[in-house]
């Protein structure tokens, strides 16, 4: 990052010398910059596939509980924590 912004300062400085021209500076500043977005995309493609895949895991919990739950409605299994009245979803 430190050498993309030397080339912004070049190009707004739009100083000339013999060897380089502030040109040359907005040039490189672009490339920079090009290098720095693609990174960035990159970081970018991989939070999407970890927010996808977290996704996927808790559908996956989110389904069992409501299956366990329609099971105990059902009395198909036994309530871990009966209410005070001896019977009932806890």
């Amino acid at each position: 990052m430190a050498a993309a912004s030397d080339a912004l300062d070049g190009w707004y400085a739009r100083q000339t010398t013999a060897e380089h021209t502030y040109v040359a500076d907005g040039h490189e500043a672009i490339c920079f910059i090009d290098a720095a977005t693609w990174k960035l995309y990159g970081v970018r493609a991989a939070r999407i596939g970890e927010l996808r895949a977290d996704k996927d895991e808790r559908a996956v919990r989110i389904d069992r509980m409501i299956a366990e739950r329609h099971a105990r409605r059902a009395g198909n299994v036994p309530q871990l924590r009966p209410d005070a009245t001896g019977g009932g979803e806890a």
